[in-house]
């Protein structure tokens, strides 16, 4: 009777916990989301996916989504889902856009709650949302990156529903169902979703020989189950491939090979692009090993880092000494998801770039050997002296708040003390590297030039992609020029008023003889500038 109270009690934690978590994310995600701008490539991928929505409505005779570059080598279900709503209200289509990437981060959120849910005790599930809430890169790509983040919230569900399968002796349709479900929503953003599938085998591996579901079975009896589960896992895998392809037009030519030359693109990525890093120019096809660790270890509060290795330690640890507990199929999990690609970039040295951005799906995986960090520390306590830590350490957590709230609308960008936060992160890390400050240099434009003295000519420079950070925020007498060459004259010609750019290449420093008007800037940081023909 004790015992069914007790669990009466902590579902009924659990599920208000679960609820307040939602509640206050949602009521952020509607105050906040039209604060940020349009990112790098957000238009090339708005643009994709109304090329989708285009071919759809066409009866699947349109081909203009293999016009938007090489958008079409990713999945477009977020994409096509964006295109869907804003059709509907075209003035709001970057703010749909951003609302709704943040549901998806917040989604990635709630299934990262689910998987901590599995964990013994209270602590691992209530510090797992504080820890990837307040990781200030992972909540500031939320609100502007349209590809990164749907992807890592359909891995965030595989991961979830991974460990679903493998939790009890039963691998039930609706547990096989689920994973193929929640695998292809991940390779529907990007086929790099496979590395989740591709867990499974180790995984199985560990509980096949570990917890030995086998014993006890005649030969008959084995040889059959394991057909059945053969067969499931099949459906599993033909439930995936079809939840992909459906929603990805250029899979539609051919469902088989299409989807394999993707996922070969995404591990040999086959542009070099020019990095700061260290404070050196560097083509990304040559950055060093140490590349993703170091950017890791800088753009990650140092409270979670420490928690981090005792967390992996606790895992560790677990395993070794209770191997065939459901908490020691749990860290297997966890271990892979975190470290497994982390150690694959090391030692294969792939193309990478723009940080941490293409990795922000094993941030989740993070938050949650962070608050089994937590626990493993508070399990060395007792009575208030327990109660006293956890309180501490739930404060400290939310320490890296006062930054996200000072950087506001530039999460992305937050460094932490090791290299002096964003202000010591200048000239030695690109910043603002999608550009999604130019909204702030538009809105001063809007602001302070006269519509009677249109129109106004304003300079981007050099990337196509740069017009669009700008343009979608200016007003009717404004009018965005694009030079396809960095321009050499010392100060700016008649026919322009002012330009606009960002720190990345060095461009602020064109027309260093004219004056700059306003800065966009924090911590000491400067993300864009706008210099003035007068």
């Amino acid at each position: 009777m004790q015992e069914e109270t007790q669990n009466k009690n902590d579902l009924r934690w659990k599920v208000s916990w679960f609820a307040l978590v939602v509640v206050v994310c949602l009521a952020v995600i509607v105050l906040v989301h039209d604060d940020y701008g349009v990112s790098w490539d957000g238009a090339r991928m708005a643009d994709y996916g109304d090329a989708v929505l285009e071919y759809f409505t066409s009866g699947f005779t349109s081909q203009s989504y293999k016009s938007c570059d090489d958008a079409h080598f990713y999945g477009p279900s977020f994409e096509l889902l964006a295109a869907s709503i804003y059709q509907y209200f075209p003035d709001q289509r970057f703010e749909i856009r951003h609302l709704l990437s943040a549901l998806a981060g917040l989604l990635a959120l709630i299934g990262t709650m689910g998987f901590a849910a599995l964990f013994r005790g209270r602590a691992v599930l209530f510090f797992t949302p504080i820890i990837l809430i307040m990781l200030p890169r992972f909540t500031g790509h939320a609100f502007i990156n349209t590809k990164d983040i749907p992807f890592a919230c359909g891995f965030v569900w595989t991961m979830f529903s991974m460990a679903l399968l493998f939790r009890g002796r039963k691998f039930t349709w609706p547990k096989i169902l689920f994973f193929g479900v929640c695998l292809g929503a991940a390779l529907s953003v990007r086929m790099g979703g496979l590395l989740a599938f591709c867990f499974f085998f180790p995984v199985a591996g560990y509980y096949l020989l570990v917890r030995k579901p086998w014993q006890g079975l005649e030969a008959g009896s084995l040889r059959m189950q394991g057909l059945a589960l053969g067969l499931k896992m099949l459906c599993a895998v033909a439930v995936a491939w079809l939840v992909m392809v459906a929603f990805w037009p250029w899979a539609h030519e051919n469902p088989f090979g299409h989807p394999v030359e993707a996922f070969k693109l995404a591990t040999q990525f086959h542009r070099s692009i020019r990095i700061l890093f260290m404070g050196a120019q560097i083509q990304s096809a040559n950055l060093p090993w140490y590349y993703l660790p170091w950017y890791l270890m800088i753009t990650t509060p140092p409270l979670v880092l420490v928690l981090l290795a005792l967390g992996t330690g606790s895992c560790v640890r677990g395993i070794y000494k209770t191997p065939r507990s459901e908490e020691s199929l749990l860290s297997i999990c966890l271990l892979f998801w975190f470290w497994f690609p982390l150690a694959y970039v090391v030692l294969t040295h792939p193309n990478i770039y723009d940080g941490i951005r293409h990795f922000l799906f094993i941030l989740p995986g993070m938050a949650l050997l962070g608050a089994v960090g937590v626990r493993q520390s508070a399990d060395i306590f007792r009575g208030k002296a327990k109660t006293y830590l956890l309180a501490g350490l739930a404060g400290a957590l939310l320490l890296p708040l006062v930054d996200m709230v000072g950087l506001h609308p530039y999460q992305m960008t937050y460094f932490n003390s090791i290299v002096g936060k964003v202000g010591g992160a200048q000239g030695k890390y690109d910043t603002d590297y999608w550009l999604t400050s130019y909204k702030e240099c538009m809105e001063w434009l809007n602001q302070n030039t006269d519509p009677a003295n249109g129109p106004i000519k304003v300079l981007v420079v050099l990337e196509p992609l740069a017009v669009d950070c700008a343009k979608y925020f200016a007003a009717p007498h404004i009018r965005i020029v694009l030079a396809d060459r960095r321009p050499a004259e010392e100060t700016m010609p008649d026919f322009l008023d002012y330009l606009i750019s960002s720190t990345r290449f060095g461009n602020h420093m064109c027309f260093p003889g004219s004056p700059v008007v306003f800065v966009a800037e924090r911590d000491g940081a400067v993300f864009s500038l706008i210099r003035s023909r007068e």
